[in-house]
C-alpha cells in the first residue's frame, strides 16, 4: 500500500526538476507538471481530451504504433482540455517529434487559430526554442499576410499562463530530440491580434459566426457554454526554424497541418481521428494563379511578341495574314494582346487575395515584398499603356513622328520586360518562400529562361551585325545597293553611288533575296526555338507552382 501511493507521489513531485536535469530545457514556469498530457494516448481523445494531429489517424507513442501496426507514430500533436480550476480557462499541449540532433537548435512549434485555412490574417502561439534550449519562449504572435508579426510584450503575453517549453530527448525514436510545450489560454482575453475563444454575445459577433461549425455529433462538449458567444477558427499546426534575430523562418520542413473545419475550441473536444485535417498548401490559391498569369504573360507571350518584332520584321514579307497584315505583326499584337489580359487579371487576384496595398514598413522589415510591388507595379503601367499608344501610333514611314514612337515603343516594352523580370525574382526570395523548395525550383528555371532569351538575343544580333557588315562590304566593293522592300520583278529601286555602276538585273536581286531569305530564315528557327524553351520552362514553373 506504502508503495502503490506513496511512489507515484514522489514521481510527480521530481518530474519536474528530473527532466531539467536531463535536458537542459528551459522553463517559463515554476509550477509542477500536471500530468494530464505526461502519457498522452489516442484513446483518450474525444473524452478526457481533445487532440488534432499530422498525421489525422496516428499514435502519440512507439509502444501504442507498436501494437497497432497499422498506425504509424504521430509528427506533431496537439491536445487541449478544459482547465479543472477555472472553467474560463483552456490547457493546451504541443508536441513535436523526430528532431535531429543536428537540428535541434533554434526551433519553434505554434498553434495557428486561423479564420480561413491558411496562416495569413491568423493568431499564433508559438513555442520557441532559442539556441540549444537554454532559453525558451511561449509567446502570441499575429500573421499579417504572410509575415509573422512580433507583438508589444502584453499582448504577447495576453491571456497565456503557466507556460512550459521543452527540447527533451525523444524515447520513441533513437538519436533524435522532440519539442514539448505546455500553456493554459484564458477563452475571454484576447483584442485583433490576439484572437479569443469566447467574443461578447452580440448581433455582429453571432452573424460572424454563421459558418461550418464542426457538428457536436463528432466531439465532445467541454462545458455548458452558449454556442452564441463562441469563436471558431481552423487549427493549424506549424513548425520550423529561427533565424539568428530570434524571428521564425518560414515552415519549409513540414506544410502546416490545417484542420478542413473550423472549431469552437472552448466548448468542443476535437478528435483529428474522427475530424480530418489536412496539409493544405501555404500559398493562397489566388496567390498561385497570380503568379502563373504573370509567368504565361511575361515569360512567354510577350518574350515570344518582342523577339518577332525586333528580328523577323523581313521574314516572309510577301505573305500577310488577317487582311493584309505580315505574320510578324500578327504575332506580335495578338501576343501581347493576350499577355495584357492575363496581367490585369493577374494584378485583380493579388489585390483581392491582400485587400489592397498590403506593404506596411512597421510591419514587414523585409525590403524584398516592397521591392517586388513596385517593379511589379511599374512593370503592369508599362504593359497597359504599351497598346494604348500603339492605337495612336503614326502611320508607317520615315517621318519624325514614326521615329519618336518607335523608340518610346520599344523603350517602354523592354523595360516593362525587364522590371517583370526583376520582379519575379523578388517574388521568390519572399521570408515565407526562401526554404519553400517548390519556389526555389521556380528561381532555377527562371535563371535558365533568362540565359536563354539573353543567349538568343546575342545570337539574333549577332546576325544582324554580321549580315549588315556583309551586305555593307559587298556594296562598297560593287559600288551598288539594292532596296529589296519593293521586289515586283519590275521595280528594282535601284540606287546608284557612281554613274558608271553597271545596272541592277533581275538575276542580281534574286541573288541577294535568296541570301537575305536565309538569314531571315535562321533568326525564324533561332526564335522559335527559344519559344519552344521557353514554353517547356513556363510548364515546368506552373506544375512547380501548383505543388508548392
Amino acid at each position: 500500500m506504502f508503495t502503490r501511493h506513496i511512489i507515484p507521489c514522489v514521481t510527480i513531485l521530481l518530474y519536474p526538476w528530473f527532466a531539467h536535469a536531463q535536458t537542459g530545457s528551459t522553463t517559463e514556469t515554476n509550477s509542477i507538471i500536471d500530468i494530464w498530457y505526461a502519457k498522452p494516448s489516442r484513446a483518450k481523445c474525444g473524452t478526457e481530451y481533445g487532440c488534432f494531429s499530422d498525421p489525422e489517424v496516428c499514435e502519440f507513442t512507439q509502444l501504442e504504433s507498436m501494437n497497432n501496426l497499422t498506425t504509424p507514430l504521430c509528427q506533431i500533436f496537439l491536445l487541449h482540455r478544459q482547465n479543472p480550476k477555472d472553467k474560463n480557462k483552456i490547457d493546451f499541449y504541443l508536441e513535436r517529434k523526430g528532431i535531429k540532433e543536428n537540428d535541434s537548435k533554434n526551433k519553434y512549434i505554434a498553434l495557428g487559430l486561423g479564420p480561413t485555412k491558411v496562416m495569413a490574417g491568423s493568431s499564433a502561439i508559438m513555442c520557441m526554442i532559442f539556441g540549444s534550449g537554454n532559453n525558451a519562449q511561449v509567446l502570441n504572435r499575429y500573421n499579417k499576410g504572410y509575415e509573422n508579426q512580433a507583438l508589444p510584450i502584453e499582448d504577447g503575453k495576453l491571456g497565456l499562463s503557466d507556460t512550459k517549453v521543452e527540447l527533451v530527448k525523444d524515447v520513441d525514436s533513437l538519436n533524435t530530440q522532440k519539442i514539448s510545450c505546455k500553456f493554459t489560454k484564458d477563452k475571454t482575453l484576447g483584442n485583433d491580434k490576439v484572437f479569443k475563444l469566447i467574443s461578447p454575445d452580440n448581433k455582429k459577433a453571432r452573424l460572424k459566426r454563421q459558418d461550418n461549425t464542426v457538428p457536436i455529433s463528432t466531439t465532445t462538449k467541454t462545458s455548458n457554454q452558449s454556442d452564441t458567444n463562441l469563436e471558431k477558427y481552423h487549427l493549424i499546426l506549424v513548425e520550423g526554424n529561427m533565424n539568428d534575430n530570434g524571428e521564425p523562418k518560414y515552415h519549409a520542413q513540414r506544410k502546416p497541418h490545417v484542420s478542413t473545419q473550423k472549431f469552437a475550441l472552448a466548448q468542443l473536444l476535437i478528435n483529428s481521428a474522427v475530424v480530418m485535417g489536412g496539409h493544405l498548401s501555404s500559398i493562397h490559391i489566388l496567390t498561385k494563379l497570380h503568379g502563373i498569369f504573370m509567368l504565361i504573360g511575361w515569360i512567354f507571350l510577350v518574350s515570344v511578341a518582342t523577339l518577332y518584332a525586333r528580328h523577323l520584321k523581313l521574314f516572309c514579307p510577301q505573305k500577310t495574314y488577317c487582311g493584309g497584315l505580315k505574320l510578324w505583326f500578327v504575332i506580335h499584337r495578338s501576343f501581347n494582346i493576350l499577355a495584357v489580359i492575363l496581367i490585369i487579371i493577374a494584378t485583380i487576384l493579388i489585390f483581392v487575395r491582400i485587400r489592397g496595398w498590403s506593404y506596411n514598413p512597421l510591419y514587414l522589415p523585409n525590403k524584398v515584398p516592397l521591392a517586388h510591388s513596385i517593379t511589379g507595379i511599374l512593370a503592369i503601367i508599362f504593359a497597359v499603356i504599351q497598346p494604348i499608344i500603339a492605337y495612336f501610333r503614326p502611320h508607317p514611314g520615315v517621318s519624325v513622328k514614326r521615329i519618336t514612337f518607335n523608340w518610346f515603343h520599344r523603350l517602354i516594352g523592354t523595360l516593362g520586360l525587364l522590371l517583370a523580370v526583376a520582379s519575379i525574382f523578388l517574388a521568390t526570395k519572399f521570408t515565407y518562400f526562401s526554404n519553400n523548395d517548390f519556389i526555389q525550383s521556380i528561381l532555377k528555371l527562371m535563371i535558365a529562361a533568362v540565359f536563354l532569351y539573353g543567349t538568343a538575343e546575342i545570337i539574333l544580333w549577332s546576325i544582324h551585325f554580321v549580315r549588315a557588315y556583309y551586305i555593307r562590304n559587298k556594296h562598297d566593293k560593287n559600288k551598288k545597293s539594292y532596296d529589296l522592300t519593293n521586289l515586283d520583278g519590275n521595280n528594282t529601286n535601284y540606287v546608284a553611288s557612281n554613274p558608271t555602276d553597271v545596272p541592277v538585273t533581275p538575276q542580281n536581286i534574286t541573288a541577294e533575296l535568296k541570301l537575305n531569305n536565309k538569314w531571315e530564315l535562321i533568326k525564324f528557327a533561332i526564335v522559335n526555338l527559344l519559344g519552344l524553351l521557353l514554353l517547356g520552362l513556363l510548364i515546368a514553373m506552373i506544375v512547380q507552382l501548383a505543388r508548392a
